[in-house]
């Protein structure tokens, strides 16, 4: 991809999936099936937002630091 070197961390997090990126992608696909569960869910409505953000939240955090630095 680019000439990013990757730190320890990275690198075991790499090793079972093969490239940091692929790690990326499972754990936006896993927070996708979380905030679908939360609609699907009869939660109160404050609370399917509460999951909604916060999820949202965490998916930005995600694509900024991999994709966007």
């Amino acid at each position: 991809m680019g000439d990013h070197q990757l730190a320890g961390w990275e690198k075991a997090l790499a090793k079972p999936f093969g490239d940091i990126y692929n790690f990326n992608f499972i754990m936006l696909m896993v927070f996708t099936v979380i905030e679908v569960g939360a609609v699907y869910m009869e939660l109160a409505k404050y609370t399917t937002w509460v999951i909604l953000i916060s999820v949202g939240i965490v998916k930005v955090f995600g694509i900024a630091g991999w994709f966007m630095h």
